[in-house]
């Protein structure tokens, strides 16, 4: 029996949905509140800028002679950008509700593609990454990032 493993790549990302927030959660009847999920990765935005933006975005200020061109907060620079997103997401999914896997085959699959993703992607920083097996439908992996 052969699966697709199939791929959805988006600028919305719902990060209190992703980590199950009771609050946002509570009121998603597709997700089981007994079901399984798993964090493996999760960084807030705004700390993930300063750690991966902060040096840089300081020596850009300190080369700026007109105050007007220095960048005081560069996510919400980004948020701003009518052409850019501060955080990308991806979901990943093995199968479909008519052709599922076992679901430790799909969850070892989905960690095999979280664990080699900065191998695959140098230039894309991971700042999420959320296992949900609890919802309607097959097991699926959220990636978040930013360019």
């Amino acid at each position: 029996m052969s699966v697709t493993v199939s791929t959805h790549n988006g600028s919305a990302v719902a990060r209190e949905h992703n980590i199950r927030n009771p609050k946002v959660v509570s009121k998603e009847p597709h997700i089981q509140p007994d079901g399984k999920f798993e964090i493996w990765h999760d960084e807030k935005p705004q700390a993930a800028y300063q750690r991966i933006f902060g040096q840089a975005l300081e020596e850009y200020n300190n080369k700026q002679k007109r105050a007007d061109r220095k960048i005081q907060d560069y996510y919400r620079h980004i948020c701003n950008d009518k052409k850019k997103h501060p955080v990308y997401e991806m979901i990943v999914a093995v199968g479909n509700r008519n052709n599922t896997v076992a679901e430790e085959t799909g969850y070892s699959v989905l960690r095999a593609f979280y664990d080699g993703w900065k191998e695959r992607n140098p230039r894309l920083e991971l700042i999420g990454a959320y296992y949900h097996a609890d919802e309607d439908g097959v097991p699926h992996v959220h990636i978040d990032y930013t360019i």
